[in-house]
């Protein structure tokens, strides 16, 4: 679960919860009252149940009584306990780290704030991995939104200057803040960037979106009357209105989404829609080929009462 704030601001939430079990590098006081109310009995493990696995144990005197000479706890090297293949043993286990940042692609930093090191890079990747093999298993980052009170964004386009990447982002699944929930595993680079954007600060999304343009070389301006093609009255707009078609080398799907303010709607891995100003019922399918060079094609419907304020955007992956 980690160490500092987090087993702390996670605590109250598992109160109501029987019969966890615990399988961590580090104990904390923050676990004590869990221990203390029976809330982890670790009855259910695949792996040693009944006892507690983990390398170290740090914090109050109160914490050593309760944690010395009792046969629940089970301590061995981190060479053991972070094995992911050993991690990967415990049935339905689930990781819960933190991060110092984010970026838009879904990479972490963990031990250093720009140049500066903050901790080390601890086990996290380690149990990213390991409940990613684990029969039931996720993981998930959990940090706010922001740092410095509220100046900062810790979701960002890319990480900061001297920041080392202590997790790649093709070992990250649920990333989470007090905004929502992020879902990266198996995602692109553009739905990485939906889905990270919109868990961070509202007042910091549209610079996000902004810079993830930029590096695209694509604006929202490319979205005009120059580049339409009009695809005619049967490509699925609700009320029968054309829908017209645009297609823009390499843009990133979120900044075309931000830019007509459109709420975002999963459908499948290949197909996304957007729906803004609570406009329902829209069924979009994707007509034609998809230009190899240009990766992504956004139709929308300007039918009446509707205007450029629906987009609905799809794309399919090169695989």
């Amino acid at each position: 679960m980690g160490f500092g704030h987090l087993p702390y601001a996670i605590m109250q939430y598992l109160d109501s919860k029987k019969n966890l079990g615990l399988h961590t590098q580090l104990i904390t006081d923050g676990l004590l009252p869990l221990f203390e109310k029976n809330v982890i009995t670790n009855k259910k493990k695949t792996l040693l149940p009944g006892r507690v696995v983990a390398s170290l144990c740090m914090g109050s005197k109160k914490l050593y009584e309760y944690v010395d000479n009792n046969p629940a706890f089970y301590f061995r090297s981190s060479e053991f306990v972070n094995d992911p293949t050993i991690i990967a043993r415990n049935d339905n286990l689930v990781s819960i780290s933190s991060a110092l940042e984010v970026d838009l692609t879904g990479q972490i930093c963990s031990d250093s704030m720009g140049y500066l090191f903050y901790s080390g890079i601890g086990d996290q990747v380690d149990f990213l991995r390991g409940s990613a093999m684990s029969k039931g298993g996720f993981s998930i980052v959990a940090l706010p939104s922001t740092a410095q009170n509220g100046s900062v964004s810790r979701i960002v386009s890319h990480l900061s200057e001297g920041a080392g990447v202590a997790t790649t982002r093709g070992d990250v699944n649920f990333v989470i803040t007090e905004y929502g929930i992020a879902e990266l595993q198996g995602k692109s680079i553009y739905q990485r960037v939906m889905e990270l954007a919109q868990i961070a600060h509202p007042k910091f999304r549209v610079q996000l979106i902004d810079v993830a343009i930029a590096t695209t070389n694509t604006s929202a301006d490319s979205i005009d009357g120059s580049a339409k093609v009009t695809l005619g009255l049967d490509d699925k707009c609700a009320d029968g209105g054309g829908a017209q078609l645009v297609t823009m080398g390499g843009v990133k799907l979120a900044a075309a989404m931000e830019a007509y303010g459109a709420q975002i709607l999963a459908l499948k891995d290949v197909i996304f829609a957007a729906e803004a100003n609570g406009v329902e019922g829209i069924s979009i399918v994707a007509g034609g080929e998809i230009d190899s060079t240009s990766g992504i094609q956004m139709a929308f419907c300007n039918g009446a009462g509707m205007g450029n304020n629906f987009l609905a955007d799809y794309f399919r992956m090169a695989t």
